[in-house]
C-alpha cells in the first residue's frame, strides 16, 4: 500500500490523520491496510502511544506475536510507565508460560508509582494463582482503595485473606464483592460456599 504524505503538514498532524484513518479501516475490517497506516504513524511520531497500542493489538489478533513483542518492547523504552504497553506485554509473557517474567515486569511497573489498575490487577491475579497470598492481599487491598467499586478486586482480596486464615476479613470482602453484582457465576457460587463455611467457623 502506498501511503501519500502531505508535505505541507507537520509530522504530528500527518501522523494523527494516518492514525484516524487506520481506526476507520479497522472498523470496516481492512486490517492489513490499517497496519500500514499505523506503521506510517509511528514512523512519523514514534511516541504515538495510541497507534502503538492499536497496532500491537492487531498483531496479537493476527497471531503475529513476535511483531507485537518487538513493538511493545520499543514502546516501553519510550514510555516505561505506560500501563497499556506493560499490561499487554505481561499478558504475552503469560500466554507463553513465562509467569516469572510477567511478574517481574508488573512488579517493576507497580513500584514506579505510576501503575494503572490494569497492571495492578494482573499482578494481583498472578500472586493469587501462584499462592503468593500475602503479596496478593497487599495489591488487591491497594486496588480496592483506588477503586472501591471493583468487585473482582474484592473477590481477589477475599480469596487471599481466606487462604491466609483471616476469616473475618475474608467474610467482609466476599460479601462486599457479592454486593457489587459484577462477578462471574462461578465466582459468585464460590463466594457463597466460602461464606457459608466461614460463618460456621466463627
Amino acid at each position: 500500500i502506498n501511503i501519500k504524505q502531505a508535505s505541507n503538514r507537520p509530522p504530528t498532524v500527518e501522523a494523527q490523520a494516518h492514525y484516524e484513518h487506520a481506526i476507520d479501516l479497522t472498523e470496516i475490517g481492512r486490517l492489513n491496510e490499517a497496519e500500514q497506516y499505523l506503521l506510517s504513524t509511528l514512523d512519523l511520531v514514534p511516541d504515538h502511544v495510541d497507534a502503538r497500542r492499536l497496532l500491537a493489538m492487531l498483531y496479537v489478533q493476527a497471531e503475529k506475536k513476535g511483531a507485537a513483542i518487538t513493538l511493545l518492547d520499543r514502546g516501553m523504552k519510550i514510555r516505561p510507565s505506560h500501563t497499556p504497553f506493560v499490561t499487554l506485554r505481561a499478558r504475552l509473557f503469560i500466554e507463553s508460560g513465562e509467569i516469572p517474567q510477567a511478574q517481574t515486569l508488573l512488579e517493576q511497573h507497580a513500584s514506579s508509582g505510576q501503575a494503572g489498575l490494569g497492571g495492578l490487577e494482573l499482578l494481583a491475579s498472578i500472586y493469587q494463582q501462584t499462592s503468593q497470598f500475602e503479596n496478593g492481599e497487599r495489591i488487591y487491598r491497594r486496588i480496592t482503595e483506588i477503586e472501591p467499586e471493583m468487585a473482582r478486586a474484592w473477590a481477589g482480596l477475599a480469596i487471599c485473606t481466606d487462604a491466609l486464615g483471616k476469616g473475618r476479613e475474608a467474610l467482609f470482602s466476599f460479601r462486599r464483592a457479592l454486593s457489587l453484582e459484577q462477578l462471574a457465576p462461578a465466582v459468585i457460587n464460590y463466594a457463597h460456599q466460602r461464606i457459608a463455611i466461614l460463618e460456621m467457623e466463627k
